[in-house]
């Protein structure tokens, strides 16, 4: 598979000083945060923690489904296992691709039509 784009994992979920929830790298070359989930200070905590849990969890999360996918690929199946395969694709397509990126550039800030 191709050399990850997003900031290379593992990574951590943290509690800022202040009460945000942030997802955190934990490697030489980060210089920052890898986000900041909303919600953490002012919102839903809970939700904010478990957003970011989600988060967090996509380095490893891409990298196992990789590993099903060469696997997949080295036994050569098929057949009731091929929608499986497709969504898992998808799946490492989103997460890797810029083709994936809405834009939004077409809404005003009050949400509608410019």
């Amino acid at each position: 598979m191709n050399k990850p784009q997003h900031t290379p994992g593992p990574w951590y979920v943290d509690e800022g000083a202040n009460g945000d929830v942030l997802v955190v790298g934990e490697h030489p070359e980060l210089s920052e945060d890898v986000c900041q989930v909303y919600g953490g200070n002012d919102g839903d905590k809970a939700q904010a923690l478990a957003d970011a849990r989600a988060i967090a969890a996509l380095p490893d999360l891409l990298a196992a489904l990789e590993q099903v996918i060469d696997l997949f690929e080295w036994s050569e199946s098929g057949g009731e296992h091929e929608a499986a395969y497709d969504s898992a694709r998808e799946a490492i397509a989103k997460a890797t691709s810029d083709n994936h990126i809405v834009d939004y550039s077409h809404l005003d800030p009050e949400g509608g039509a410019k």
